[in-house]
């Protein structure tokens, strides 16, 4: 009877050892995906800050979508464009992983003085009053451009053109202060003003300019450049008005007590300029015309104006 009883602990101590054993290998999927980091190959992955290399993620902040620099796959959930394929490179040579975190555009910096992510990689302009409230690591040079339907194309050559007319731009970007500037020229000749209107994303503008709501839409030259390519195959929209602004540094937006985080994304970003694989992630979207020699943190020497 003790021998049975014996037994019978024994297979029961088994069958619960092999229901722990199961259960410690349904949480150890979970940190696996921290484990299944990417070794770092980069040698300033030693600056990241101690939470992101204990969590192995950076989380990213961004506002889909905003092709070709910010979009969803065909699945609608799995992003992509050059800020996603760059910032996912940096990660990686860092030995950690990217975590995106989706909002509306003109959010995002207080999202991230908040804590809410980690980085900004959203499109977003490095302007001297911008780095009164966070910093950026400079990885690509844009201008503006307009986009028009492509029936009203052939009609604006200069600014005149655009008297009397409705124009789009987003809250919070370097847009809003151009369009304004054409305003005052246009007074300034007697003619008729444009009429700004001004909207929480470039998507929403678009959508106004193809139902006629707006006339034309100011937007950075890769986004105009990328629409005027895909929208209604290629027929929709044109760029009129290229290169409104000469070249503005791009930056990946970090708080700026957070400087290990901007000196380890900055080297690796250098590194991949280095050994060309910068290059080759802009060639991607067609972007080479906007390459950089070197990523500096706050290179930016002008106001947004807004």
């Amino acid at each position: 009877m003790n021998r049975r009883h014996s037994l019978l602990i024994v297979l029961l101590a088994l069958a619960l050892a092999t229901v722990l054993a199961a259960c410690g290998s349904s949480s150890s999927d979970s940190s696996s995906s921290e484990s299944s980091a990417p070794a770092a190959s980069s040698g300033f992955a030693d600056m990241l800050p101690d939470a992101i290399k204990q969590s192995g993620v950076i989380k990213v902040g961004t506002s889909f979508p905003y092709a070709p620099m910010e979009y969803y796959e065909e699945d609608g959930t799995t992003p992509t464009g050059l800020d996603v394929d760059l910032m996912d490179e940096v990660a990686a040579r860092l030995g950690v992983k990217t975590e995106w975190v989706n909002m509306n555009w003109d959010g995002l910096i207080l999202a991230l003085q908040s804590q809410r992510f980690d980085i900004i990689a959203a499109s977003m302009g490095d302007f001297t009053d911008r780095q009164e409230k966070i910093s950026f690591v400079d990885y690509l040079s844009i201008g503006e451009g307009m986009l028009v339907k492509s029936a009203n194309a052939a009609a604006v050559t200069s600014v005149d053109a655009l008297a009397g007319k409705t124009v789009g731009a987003s809250k919070g970007t370097i847009a809003v202060p151009i369009v304004k500037d054409m305003i005052t020229e246009l007074e300034g000749k007697g003619l008729q003003p444009i009429e700004l209107k001004q909207f929480n994303g470039d998507s929403l503008a678009l959508t106004a300019l193809q139902s006629d709501r707006i006339f034309a839409h100011v937007i950075d030259m890769p986004a105009a450049a990328w629409e005027a390519k895909t929208a209604g195959d290629g027929q929709l929209y044109s760029v009129v008005l290229p290169n409104i602004t000469g070249g503005i540094p791009y930056g990946l937006g970090f708080r700026k007590d957070d400087t290990g985080l901007g000196d380890a994304v900055a080297g690796a970003l250098n590194e991949m300029i280095a050994d060309g694989a910068y290059a080759e992630i802009l060639g991607k979207y067609v972007l080479e015309d906007g390459a950089i020699d070197e990523a500096v943190i706050n290179g930016g020497t002008t106001a947004s104006g807004n």
